[in-house]
């Protein structure tokens, strides 16, 4: 299993990991908590980052999302 296979894979349309399967389950993941973000209050100060900063909390978060995906597929 790749680290971070295509989220929506096709299979007979390219094949897996082809450019036609899209975005990856990382940016999934990240786009997932980034919507969740206009949901939910997570900040100390209840006031949400700048969105250069969300977007490093959204890849941290997608990181080990997907890290704790290939501890159970082991």
């Amino acid at each position: 299993m790749s680290d971070n296979p295509p989220a929506f894979p096709r299979a007979g349309l390219g094949g897996f990991n082809s450019a036609q399967d899209g975005m990856t389950l990382r940016d999934w993941f990240a786009g997932q908590f980034i919507a969740s973000l206009a949901t939910i209050q997570i900040f100390p100060d209840n006031e949400a980052p700048s969105p250069e900063k969300s977007a490093v909390f959204a890849y941290r978060y997608a990181d080990a999302m997907l890290a704790e995906r290939q501890k159970g597929a082991k």
